[in-house]
């Protein structure tokens, strides 16, 4: 792979990270630490942004274009972050959508069932 197309691949690493920073700091303290927080304690769009940030990192990574060892720590804190009962609460919301059924079946794959709150 030329260097140019790599560098390319990290910039868009960290601009997707950037995203990360700014939905998690709009997110209640209690969300973070896995309290049982409702939806309607906190912002739902806050937490389906943070769905559909994973959702875009996991095809980009399917794509090639996130480098093997920035998507290992994404990926560990997708499982974690998508375990969290608030965000499975929205998750709950889009059981009927097809929209995010890569990342559903991503985070079954890997333990987490996300239509299954408790």
């Amino acid at each position: 792979m030329d260097p140019i197309h790599e560098t390319l691949k990290y910039l868009l690493a960290s601009q997707l990270t950037r995203r990360y920073q700014e939905i998690v700091l709009k997110m209640p303290e209690i969300v973070l630490v896995g309290g049982g927080a409702k939806v309607a304690d906190v912002q739902q769009g806050v937490l389906l942004g943070y769905i559909d940030l994973c959702n875009e990192e996991l095809l980009l990574h399917k794509c090639g274009q996130i480098p093997d060892p920035i998507w290992e720590s994404w990926k560990s804190g997708i499982i974690a972050g998508n375990s969290l009962v608030a965000i499975k609460q929205v998750w709950k919301d889009l059981k009927k959508s097809d929209h995010y059924s890569e990342l559903a079946t991503f985070l079954k794959d890997n333990g987490v069932d996300v239509f299954k709150i408790g």
